[in-house]
């Protein structure tokens, strides 16, 4: 049987957590592209050094070598820069500015309690999560065939909880 969803409003807590789950995935993005950026214009420096040496330290050779590895090195890096904004920024901010939830009617599969670290799990028939950690007393109250509903974003899919 196939899931049934709806979209809804994020409450006031949801945007808080997509807000703080944004701001920290920007800090990382920034942080990790900054280094990148450093290692681009070091890289081809050294490398035209080296060619440089060969040639007599040739100041030539030294230019045309870094010119040539800083424009590959910087058009891989917009690359990856703009694939890597778009698999993960992109979807916070598309959740922060249309502000949709969706919650979606799951049909549990099985019940499985965790003795590692003490915790209920049920796995359920979503495509976007496999299992859920639940509460001990709404662990006990489901069984394998019931319904219950998940909600998490739109664009970003952080999920949000249960009921």
């Amino acid at each position: 049987m196939p899931t049934t969803f709806h979209f809804e409003k994020m409450d006031l807590d949801e945007i808080g957590f997509i807000q703080r789950k944004h701001d920290k995935e920007s800090k990382s993005y920034l942080y990790t592209m900054n280094r990148i950026l450093i290692v681009i214009v070091i890289i081809p420096l050294l490398i035209g050094i080296f060619f440089s040496w060969n040639y007599q330290w040739s100041l030539q050779v030294l230019i045309q070598v870094y010119v040539i590895g800083f424009i590959a090195l910087l058009l891989f890096f917009i690359l990856i820069a703009t694939l890597s904004y778009f698999y993960k920024l992109h979807k916070y901010k598309q959740d922060l500015k249309h502000q949709l939830k969706i919650i979606e009617q799951v049909i549990i599969q099985s019940c499985q309690f965790m003795p590692q670290n003490k915790s209920w799990h049920l796995y359920i028939t979503s495509a976007e999560k496999l299992s859920i950690e639940v509460s001990e007393e709404f662990y006990m109250l489901n069984q394998p065939g019931d319904e219950i509903n998940i909600e998490y974003a739109k664009y970003s899919k952080e999920y949000f909880g249960y009921f």
